[in-house]
């Protein structure tokens, strides 16, 4: 008889974590399911359209993967992001670390037309602090083999791209943005340019961005934070010859776009002078006279490789001097 007790009691000791585990297993795993139907609900009050077709969590009992089919996110008349399945993870004991795979065809739609995105390899890693209010911590994009495919014909591939976002502690509304892209080809979109025009070995991206919220749970219901302010500590690329790289610092303005300056630097210019002349864009009889202006910007660098240009961008439109070279599209 007191053997009879001590197994039951044993065993009692034995099963209480065990239920307790299994009841935070299925309350959590619950808790992700209702979490993507109340990110529709949300996501639809703020003028958003989302949906999905089927929602599933597995995994017992060491980890939470939530498959989620036919996704498809987007505002009206603007941009619509469309895929067939992404399947999230985390840990059961760290739900506050979440990778998405990502590694689909995707449909990009928009006002620029219909972009099909397919990847071999691409995931989403994403990191809350552990708050009540559940605020980013770290975002990161990986992928590899990307492959784009645009409507009207025009063609790209990437080999590798890493992106990732990392908040300050203070202020809390702002982000840190890092991105590499590298062996990108451009395929058809400049067909008439020489081989070594036609890719990018390598794109850099650094910049810190203000918004006029953080991004935590509350953005559910208050609606997405607004972008205010773009430090671009620096952008750099190869193109040909030529080295171009970027500073700068922009406001942003809903019903005007950017507004700030950037300093375009262009090192190597002299080949896409040649370049240029070679495809026809500059006359003969005004050779002389860009080469010599442009001999004369590489005093403000010191250096005879180096232009740099002071680029304005204000009410939409982007201009050196007195000279505009074009318009940007306003956005929120």
């Amino acid at each position: 008889m007191k053997y009879s007790r001590l197994v039951r009691w044993v065993l009692s000791i034995v099963a209480a974590p065990l239920l307790l585990w299994s009841g935070y297993w299925a309350a959590a795993a619950y808790a992700f399911e209702q979490g993507a139907h109340l990110a529709v609900r949300e996501a639809r009050k703020s003028g958003v359209s989302a949906r999905f077709q089927e929602v599933s969590v597995r995994g017992y009992p060491t980890q939470f993967e939530m498959g989620v089919s036919d996704i498809s996110v987007g505002v009206e008349n603007t941009l619509t992001w469309e895929t067939q399945k992404a399947v999230l993870h985390t840990a059961s004991f760290k739900p506050n670390e979440i990778s998405l795979n990502l590694s689909e065809t995707h449909q990009i739609n928009g006002s620029f037309g219909a972009t099909t995105i397919v990847t071999k390899q691409a995931k989403l890693s994403v990191l809350f602090r552990p708050s009540w209010l559940i605020p980013l911590g770290k975002i990161a994009l990986q992928a590899e083999d990307m492959a784009i495919d645009h409507a009207d014909g025009f063609k790209a591939n990437l080999g590798s791209i890493f992106a990732i976002v990392t908040s300050y502690a203070d202020p809390n509304e702002a982000y840190n943005l890092a991105a590499e892209l590298e062996n990108i080809s451009l395929g058809n979109l400049w067909p008439h340019l020489p081989p070594a025009y036609q890719s990018v070995q390598a794109f850099r991206l650094n910049s810190d961005v203000l918004f006029d919220a953080a991004w935590d749970r509350t953005a559910m219901s208050r609606g997405l934070p607004a972008l205010q302010k773009i430090v671009l500590n620096e952008i750099r690329f190869d193109f040909g010859d030529a080295n171009i790289s970027a500073t700068g610092q922009l406001t942003h303005e809903p019903s005007f776009g950017p507004t700030g300056q950037i300093n375009l630097s262009v090192q190597g210019w002299q080949s896409l002078f040649e370049l240029a002349k070679s495809l026809g864009y500059v006359a003969p009889n005004l050779e002389d006279m860009f080469f010599t202006l442009l001999t004369d910007l590489t005093a403000q660098t010191g250096s005879s490789d180096t232009i740099t240009l002071p680029l304005t961008l204000q009410n939409g439109r982007v201009s050196y001097g007195a000279l505009t070279f074009g318009t940007l599209p306003k956005g929120r």
